[in-house]
């Protein structure tokens, strides 16, 4: 790093910047390739589409060999960032050339979403199809492969040395840097020495640090920010969006200059991850230019490959020194800007007063007496003419342009999108619309037009995944009706299957002094019932509520109704553990109650055969303890069966097996609980399993 100081001004040079070219081939331009998708395999970057963890072949359309392009493969598309910097794309395309394959593709381009080229099929072995398409003042480019409607076997569509011509007057770019985002962010600040996000595991608590790594900072009177000085006396001050922004540009002004050695050693980086609390900060390199209380740095992408797709925030790292005061802080997006009339319509306006207009991601420009602000009272008329300078979001960006409307009797917001789409969209719930200002639509004639037509919310609400019971209809497959049900805590590795007829196989941790192995998938030990009969000639099995992670079984044999409700619940609800739903202590709770359904006595048997190693057919020792029966294998508690509440039922134990038989009186019930610790646990400790 090289800092230069020049009296009142410096630049600190964090990384180099690459010199204008006349043609950007976009193999080695990356950073300008926005989005991407395709049908099979990788992008091949100067070779042709291949499989993950295959080399791609050398790009070949027809005889014809290329030592640059894009190896993409149909279906498929490449959005391009042109910033109005070019003048035209060309290229040539094809398809892959490969002994015996048979792909055909249709190369299609699209400038700012207008159709620019379509090669028609194009086939394996044709010659190539020279592209030259005009892009001057475009801001993107999507370039888009269809597998000709055969199926995208051995379609890989070659985009053969795809440069992009410089704009030779150097482009026009004046639109990206006047529009401030920092007034759709929060000022914030944060521990300059924390590098890192949030530090917990898919399966571990959400710890306070990680969540709240970032403490709003609140102007003082005159709108400035003290930066706070943190244990080492450097001090932070950022922005945090609620979406991804791509910047151009970062600004800081202070109210006193930093000294020198703060500005040298000053540091611009950018939150690089998959949300605002996961990821890490990465320094932006670029040109720090510093003149006087103001620091300007300029973001090239090239440089900063994390910065690729936007970032959630950005922080000003100063160092050490004297007390550090902004007056402005202020971002430039590489969005871009459009400006629109629009008309917001309102039903009895001389009911609602007022009303309170506010842009998120523009700003009005009409009426003048609220221009350059992005929220202000206005009177409510019929129609309220407002002109909005706003982003032009693209497909790869989400920094919306939303217009909110306040109301007395409550709020709403559209996308402009949506009405540049449309031309209007009406809010029903409000009896108001927003639409272009040329539509030539009123309140009266949207209704009539939209009568009989169904709002996005009933659209949705009819889709097959609203209700379980549309989902079951779409997705659910008879056969699985007979399929076992595996049950667990969230995210444990003890698991326990339920069968169809009852059947619970689970497995013994070899050693239960450590943490539960992941599961393998063999589950040795096993309880097995047999209800009455054991025919099963009446069985019902569903989930308890429809969809609760609890397995009902019902069988009914000779007047007598056997239920098997079984479930998985944390046992020590006390315990100290980094996350209160990972609880060291899964019981499985398999609870039986037998009832005579019928007019007159009849007689019952549950028989429970309890095996430690089902395979080799190894019964557990049963051992009565009072009103339970406990099962031990291998010299450890396999699990306690309650029996206390067995009423006129006669307990019998041998060979691994508990059998409770006898006669029910008419409308009689009674009930047991299977008790299957998922820890180690002594049989002196069994007498605490109970409330199945």
């Amino acid at each position: 790093m090289r800092a230069i100081w020049t009296g009142l001004s410096f630049s600190l040079l964090l990384s180099g910047i690459a010199s204008g070219q006349a043609a950007d081939y976009l193999s080695d331009r990356k950073d300008l390739i926005m989005h991407m998708n395709q049908g099979w395999g990788r992008l091949g970057i100067d070779c042709a589409a291949h499989a993950r963890d295959q080399v791609g072949l050398q790009l070949r359309i027809g005889d014809k060999k290329y030592p640059k392009g894009l190896g993409h493969h149909a279906p498929g598309e490449l959005v391009v960032d042109l910033g109005r910097q070019y003048a035209r794309f060309e290229a040539e395309v094809g398809v892959q050339s490969n002994a015996g394959a048979a792909g055909s593709v249709v190369f299609q381009i699209f400038v700012d979403d207008r159709p620019a080229f379509d090669s028609g099929v194009l086939r394996a072995g044709d010659a190539p199809k020279p592209v030259s398409v005009s892009v001057t003042g475009a801001l993107e480019m999507r370039l888009v492969v269809t597998d000709a409607g055969d199926g995208l076997i051995s379609d890989c569509a070659n985009w053969a040395e795809p440069r992009l011509i410089r704009d030779g007057t150097g482009g026009s770019s004046k639109h990206f840097d006047d529009f401030d985002v920092v007034r759709f962010a929060r000022v914030v600040t944060s521990d300059p020495n924390r590098i890192d996000g949030a530090r917990s595991t898919r399966i571990q608590e959400y710890q306070a640090d990680d969540l709240y790594l970032d403490t709003d900072l609140y102007p003082d009177e005159q709108g400035r920010y003290e930066v706070p000085a943190g244990s080492d006396g450097r001090g932070a001050i950022g922005l945090r969006w609620i979406e991804r922004r791509q910047i151009r540009a970062l600004e800081i002004e202070f109210d006193k200059a930093p000294s020198s050695e703060q500005a040298e050693s000053a540091e611009v980086q950018f939150w690089a991850g998959i949300s605002a609390y996961q990821g890490s900060w990465n320094t932006l390199n670029g040109v720090l230019v510093a003149r006087a209380d103001r620091w300007t740095i300029r973001v090239d992408r090239r440089q900063n490959p994390g910065f690729h797709n936007g970032t959630w925030k950005v922080r000003w790292v100063i160092p050490a020194g004297d007390k550090v005061v902004v007056r402005r802080l202020q971002a430039y997006s590489v969005s871009a800007i459009r400006t629109d009339n629009l008309l917001l319509h309102l039903d009895s306006p001389a009911a609602i007063g007022q009303v309170e207009v506010e842009m998120y991601n523009g700003e009005f420009v009409e009426p003048a007496t609220i221009a350059g602000q992005t929220r202000a009272r206005i009177d409510a008329a019929e129609s309220i003419p407002l002109k909005i300078r706003h982003i032009d979001r693209r497909s790869w960006q989400s920094d919306r342009a939303v217009l909110r409307i306040h109301r007395p009797e409550g709020s709403f917001a559209v996308g402009l999108d949506d009405v540049l789409k449309n031309k209007a969209v009406y809010v029903p719930e409000h009896r108001a619309m927003v639409s272009l200002a040329d539509a030539g639509l009123t309140l009266a004639a949207c209704r009539e037009q939209i009568a009989g037509k169904e709002t996005i919310l009933q659209q949705v609400r009819r889709l097959p995944d609203q209700t379980f019971a549309q989902a079951i209809e779409k997705v659910h497959r008879v056969e699985q009706n007979r399929q076992p049900t595996m049950l667990s805590l969230a995210c444990d590795n003890n698991k326990f299957i339920v069968h169809r007829d009852g059947v619970v196989a689970f497995s013994v941790p070899t050693d239960p002094d450590k943490p539960t192995p992941p599961d393998v998938g063999t589950y040795p030990s096993m309880v097995r019932s047999v209800c009455g009969s054991g025919r099963n000639e009446k069985l019902e099995r569903h989930l308890d509520g429809g969809w609760y992670p609890v397995s009902v079984v019902t069988i009914e044999d000779g007047g007598i109704r056997y239920r098997q409700t079984a479930f998985v619940v944390p046992f020590d609800r006390e315990a100290t553990v980094d996350n209160p739903w990972l609880n060291p202590k899964p019981l499985f709770v398999a609870a039986y109650v037998i009832e005579n359904t019928g007019q007159s006595p009849a007689d019952a048997l549950l028989r429970l055969d309890v095996l430690g190693d089902a395979e080799s057919k190894k019964p557990a020792e049963m051992q009565r303890a009072g009103g339970r029966v406990n099962a031990q294998f291998d010299g450890r508690l396999l699990g306690s069966i309650d029996i206390e509440q067995g009423g006129s039922l006669k307990a019998a134990t041998q060979d691994g097996t508990l059998s409770l038989t006898g006669r029910l009186e008419a409308g009689q019930t009674v009930q047991c609980a299977v008790y299957l610790p998922g820890w180690k646990m002594g049989t002196d400790e069994a007498g605490s399993l109970t409330g199945g």
